[in-house]
């Protein structure tokens, strides 16, 4: 059973120190699941849903829960930016809401400990003046003891030499550091951003030109430059850069069409993909269409598992949702097909007698309460 501890919500921060840290732990979760973003994945629309949560809701629904506005499969896009934000935040959160917890505590007792205790002052022995002694009003006990304090502290002034004065901000070498980390000569020459290679500040532009198109002939002027770096499709150490390119064996799945195909026809398709096959038709349209989005987000994932692990996953569905909605369906009606607007204008009056009925009951059963009052 998991423990109480790995269940976690943004509200975790709000008795702490860093209760500013709420809203962000907030936007970094799908609204769908109300957890951390899993596989994130952007809409037409701009909106960010964990892979299986928004492909689930597109393939039942045809629009973004957000915005309801319609929306594919096939037009997400992947959301490299809040996924780099989820599994660094989710890295160090435990962590940093231990440490907030702790100085809560820590605050609240020292705040206990440190509550004012009514102490006798001392009062230095007065001097006695005809044989009465003589107390000091508050007014000259303040002044007297900044007197004091202005005594012991001696006024100093610091002198700066001027040899010294912007000493901080002047560079300590003329050479200008090099893209590879070598200090860059000052000779006069510049280097080309793209290739690197050193030439006349005259000549930069026109050879920029030639560079970018790759028609660039231009000489190497210097033997130690480095080779043009490769192009790459994501900085390193992202989770873009470390991605690897998809194989045959995880080429995304397209979704059919099921009103074309026969129930043997289905089934034959259900088998050829290795998964169950046995049920209705409506049971096994939605046994596939599961599948294919379990299938097309572990493909989207950085971190895939196996076809068994998939599996598995299939066998949970149909053992919670999958036999519930197969037996929603035989009400006769989707659920995106129902018309709530429809269905309340068409029960408005059945809801005004309940209504009616409930008004009549309260008020024949406040005079009864009223007669056991007295």
């Amino acid at each position: 059973m998991p423990d109480q501890n790995d269940f976690s919500d943004s509200t975790d921060w709000l008795p702490t120190p860093l209760a500013a840290l709420a809203p962000l732990d907030s936007s970094l979760r799908c609204q769908v699941c109300k957890d951390f973003f899993t596989t994130p994945m952007m809409t037409s629309c701009s909106h960010t849903f964990c892979s299986l949560c928004i492909r689930r809701y597109l393939s039942q629904e045809g629009r973004c829960p957000a915005c309801r506005e319609s929306d594919q499969e096939v037009k997400l896009r992947r959301n490299w930016v809040v996924e780099e934000l989820v599994a660094n935040f989710t890295a160090s959160r435990k962590n940093l809401l231990t440490f907030a917890t702790d100085a809560a505590a820590k605050s609240e007792g020292n705040a206990e400990s440190e509550r004012p205790k009514k102490r006798r002052k001392v009062v230095a022995e007065e001097p006695i003046t005809n044989g009465v002694v003589r107390r000091s009003t508050r007014n000259q006990s303040k002044r007297a003891a900044g007197d004091a304090s202005q005594q012991s502290a001696p006024s100093t002034q610091e002198v700066i030499d001027d040899s010294e004065e912007g000493s901080v901000y002047e560079d300590q070498d003329t050479r200008i550091p090099h893209v590879n980390g070598d200090l860059e000569p000052n000779d006069g020459l510049v280097a080309c951003p793209c290739c690197h290679r050193r030439m006349k500040e005259t000549l930069i532009n026109a050879h920029l030109d030639k560079c970018i198109s790759g028609e660039s002939s231009t000489p190497i002027d210097d033997g130690s430059t480095p080779a043009p770096p490769k192009p790459q499709v994501a900085p390193p150490g992202t989770i873009a850069y470390t991605m690897k390119k998809p194989s045959k064996d995880n080429e995304r799945l397209p979704f059919i069409n099921y009103s074309i195909l026969g129930d043997n026809a289905l089934r034959k398709k259900l088998r050829d993909l290795g998964i169950p096959n046995h049920g209705s038709k409506e049971l096994m349209r939605r046994r596939h269409t599961e599948w294919v989005n379990l299938w097309n987000a572990n493909c989207d994932s950085t971190k895939p598992v196996t076809k068994r692990q998939l599996l598995q996953s299939l066998k949970v569905w149909e053992d919670t949702l999958g036999r519930q909605m197969d037996r929603a369906s035989n009400t006769g009606f989707m659920a995106k097909e129902f018309d709530r607007d429809q269905h309340v204008k068409a029960q408005k009056s059945n809801f005004d007698d309940l209504i009616q009925q409930a008004r009549e009951r309260r008020v024949a059963a406040t005079p009864k309460a009223a007669e056991t009052t007295d």
